[in-house]
């Protein structure tokens, strides 16, 4: 308990942002879980999703400041 939880890739050990903190969403399950690596601000993160539709490589830019009340939105690309 308390553990975060990791994942190996390559030869780096990736913590995991759990999405069911967020959204109440149960991806616990280990044996079918995808993971979308990124990097946010130097510090690289998995997170764990359904399915992937496509892959893209982007830049997250900062929102304006009409934006800046809105909770969870930091950034658009």
């Amino acid at each position: 308990k308390g553990k975060k939880n990791r994942i190996k890739l390559r030869d780096s050990i990736i913590p995991i942002v759990e999405m069911e903190k967020f959204f109440g969403e149960n991806l616990k399950r280990e044996d079918d879980r995808i993971m979308i690596v990124l990097d946010v601000d130097r510090e690289i993160v998995a997170i764990p999703v359904k399915d992937i539709f496509e892959r893209r490589e982007i830049v997250v830019k900062p929102i304006g400041e009409e934006f800046q009340n809105i909770r969870h939105i930091y950034g658009a690309s």
